[in-house]
């Protein structure tokens, strides 16, 4: 028996531009998710979860859970890698509304507890590739940022390189950056392939794809350069400031936290605020000095908009060898 933990992640510059092939900045975050697989006492293959009411059997949930990333990652695995039947466990801190890569999260993690059960040699990097690839053909575009960040942990830049996997993957220091990142979440949810479609399609007709990338590139530098104190907080401010402005008129951006925001003491001056990864109603960053903060929490809890219980963590994905 084995389990794999996986952390949840979040975006805090490159969205969409790293789909062209632009660089990413995110990070890794406490909450996790971990998969136990075990050989199966049956002779077929069963999956629970702690968001079912009960297990079930990979060939009969297939046809009533369509699209489903754990479901469609381990039927790969047993197709494609010849697996015998196995029991898999999915319990995970990471709720899929708060937006912190629920699904790559359990991609990762069952395809890295099936691989290390079955004794198969499949490294870290070759497994999020995979995961990359699954994710890419299912959404019709994927950029492995998510992967990326979670086999890492920490504070990631990644410069993607499609034809040498991953590409270039920098670890930055956390330590002076995690009191400024605040989480919100919404509680809604957004689901990622149709807010990011969408949101890419505006993106290119309007023709701001272009200025996204110079912004984002732009943004990456001054909160490495913020978490090296190269950087002061105004600039970066202005920053996210320049960022945002290129989401504000697009349907799937919450204007109506932007106005509210925008009203109190200090915005866009001494803190601000950005959505992070899909843009849509799942999580935004508030960014600034927890004691400028205080407007802006009881602002976001009128509109039901709550702080995530959770740290900035450095560890990325974890392997725990356990006996039966």
């Amino acid at each position: 028996m084995i389990t794999v933990s996986v952390p949840g992640k979040v975006m805090l510059a490159g969205e969409y531009a790293v789909l062209e092939g632009s660089p990413s900045l995110s990070l890794a975050v406490k909450k996790e998710l971990r998969c136990t697989a075990r050989l199966s006492d049956f002779h077929k293959t069963v999956i629970r979860s702690d968001i079912w009411s009960e297990p079930l059997i990979l060939d009969e949930a297939l046809s009533k859970e369509p699209n489903n990333p754990l479901l469609d990652t381990v039927r790969w695995a047993c197709k494609e890698w010849s697996l015998p039947p196995l029991e898999i466990t999915i319990a995970s801190d990471i709720q899929v509304s708060d937006g912190l890569g629920s699904s790559s999260a359990v991609r990762l993690a069952s395809l890295a507890a099936m691989a290390a059960l079955t004794g198969r040699q499949e490294q870290p990097w070759d497994l999020a590739r995979l995961c990359w690839d699954q994710q890419r053909q299912e959404q019709g575009f994927a950029s492995g940022y998510d992967f990326v960040t979670q086999v890492q942990g920490g504070l990631v830049a990644f410069y993607p390189d499609y034809s040498c996997w991953p590409g270039r993957v920098e670890d930055h220091k956390l330590r002076s950056l995690i009191p400024y990142i605040h989480i919100f979440r919404g509680g809604k949810g957004a689901p990622t392939g149709l807010v990011a479609g969408s949101t890419r399609k505006w993106l290119r007709e309007r023709r701001r794809m272009l200025s996204l990338t110079q912004r984002s590139e732009q943004l990456i530098q001054n909160f490495i350069g913020f978490s090296q104190a190269s950087v002061k907080l105004p600039e970066l401010i202005q920053s996210v400031k320049a960022h945002r402005e290129i989401f504000e008129d697009n349907p799937n951006f919450p204007l109506h936290l932007l106005r509210a925001l925008q009203e109190l003491k200090g915005f866009d001056q001494s803190w601000t605020f950005k959505t992070t990864g899909a843009g849509g109603e799942d999580s935004i960053l508030l960014i600034g000095d927890t004691s400028d903060l205080d407007e802006a929490r009881h602002c976001l809890s009128i509109f039901n908009w709550q702080a995530l219980d959770t740290e900035i963590s450095a560890k990325g994905m974890t392997f725990h060898d356990q006996a039966e």
